[in-house]
């Protein structure tokens, strides 16, 4: 029999592990992020909002060993290559 994850079947470790992702990867993460805002450019914000989920496909695939596709792969060298792109013009100008 298939046994279902429910947060009611969760024990003291179970609550304990949850009560840590919500705090330190919610509350924490967002805080420092947002208050990095304040601190940089709108340029560094944009390739840093375009560049994040290119980080979390890349995390996935060497971390948690999950399969790459080949859209992901041409979406992760499209995000790099415009942000290299919008980089070197921007600078020249």
């Amino acid at each position: 029999m298939l046994r279902q994850n429910h947060l009611l079947n969760l024990n003291g470790v179970g609550w304990l592990s949850l009560a840590v992702i919500c705090f330190v990867h919610t509350v924490i993460m967002h805080y420092a992020y947002f208050e990095s805002l304040g601190k940089l450019t709108g340029q560094e914000v944009a390739i840093l909002g375009y560049i994040d989920p290119l980080v979390a496909v890349l995390i996935s695939y060497f971390v948690f060993h999950e399969s790459l596709t080949i859209t992901q792969g041409v979406g992760g060298v499209m995000i790099l290559g415009f942000a290299l792109w919008n980089e070197v013009t921007q600078s020249a100008s």
